[in-house]
């Protein structure tokens, strides 16, 4: 289990599936349910203080693996960084929010003790407060779903779809480097787009259109995120270049939740194409769409394809 941090609740208990919850911090319930002793409560209390932006909710997974002489000695399975990573992506995909965990502790209840003791941990907690992630029981049916699809398609991104996996890399970072740097956060933004979108050339201008084109569903909002995307891809240009930036494009990068929305609503997208192939696939979208783009019946239809658009037209 880890601390939630900049995270809200309308409810007590929030089941994300596949073993992963999200739970009210009651000392009854961990003691009870998942047998943690003064000393395991002691360490993800002291955790709780030491973190920036801490809530009363923790992430819990819970993994099994069948009793046997090799891992009699193991206090997990191994899986839960991956399952927490997943937890987050879905949540991160479908609201604003500077959402982040802290240490994962990681312990296997015992009936007896036969002198194993201690508790491990994992990752780091940091001192980052920020905007709060607000989670209600409203948007949790879509959560769940959006879990779903991450796991339908986990092999994939490591295989076939590699440029959704880089996507997923940098988009994650822009939340959890430590050495949080709102000029990183664009760096990473920017990177995830370029490779959702495979660019190789004339890098600024389309990857404004493409993106402005697929997710505006009118000629003012496609302008919008075209103009946003070209600013903020010029200030990403002069910070890995090293050039000195202007005061308004430093508060251009200090508030950089516009381009996260922007490549979280993309990345969103295209983990949806790739979970549910048809006439459009992830393959397909990566030679040259532009001209798709540019036709507003076809481009409608990618749209729906990749889940921008309802399926059914209103």
């Amino acid at each position: 289990m880890a601390n939630l941090n900049n995270f809200s609740y309308s409810g007590d208990v929030a089941d994300l599936g596949h073993g992963v919850s999200i739970q009210g911090r009651k000392v009854e319930r961990l003691r009870e349910v998942l047998g943690w002793d003064d000393g395991d409560l002691s360490r993800l209390s002291a955790d709780w203080t030491a973190g920036g932006g801490a809530s009363s909710y923790i992430l819990v997974i819970v993994t099994t693996l069948p009793k046997s002489p090799e891992n009699f000695i193991l206090s997990s399975t191994g899986e839960a960084s991956s399952l927490a990573a997943r937890a987050l992506l879905a949540m991160r995909l479908l609201g604003p929010g500077d959402l982040h965990i802290g240490r994962m502790f990681l312990n296997r209840p015992s009936v007896f003790n036969v002198g194993l003791g201690g508790l491990e941990s994992a990752g780091w907690t940091f001192w980052r407060p920020g905007k709060v992630y607000a989670l209600t029981d409203a948007i949790l049916p879509a959560l769940r779903a959006q879990v779903d699809v991450l796991v339908s398609v986990e092999n994939e991104i490591q295989t076939g779809a590699r440029q959704i996996g880089v996507a997923v890399r940098s988009f994650s970072s822009i939340y959890d480097r430590l050495m949080h740097q709102a000029e990183d956060c664009v760096i990473d933004a920017i990177t995830a787009l370029e490779g959702l979108w495979k660019l190789e050339s004339e890098l600024s201008f389309r990857l404004a259109f493409r993106t402005a084109s697929l997710l505006g569903d009118t000629d003012d909002t496609r302008e919008e995120i075209f103009q946003t995307l070209r600013k903020y891809y010029g200030v990403r240009s002069k910070i890995v270049h090293g050039s000195n930036l202007s005061t308004k494009e430093q508060e251009l990068v200090l508030n950089y939740e516009p381009l996260r929305e922007i490549v979280g609503r993309t990345l969103r997208a295209f983990v949806y194409l790739l979970a549910n192939p048809g006439e459009w696939t992830v393959k397909r979208l990566s030679n040259d769409p532009d001209p798709i783009l540019l036709h507003s019946a076809r481009r409608e239809a990618l749209q729906r394809a990749m889940g921008v658009l309802p399926k059914t037209p209103p």
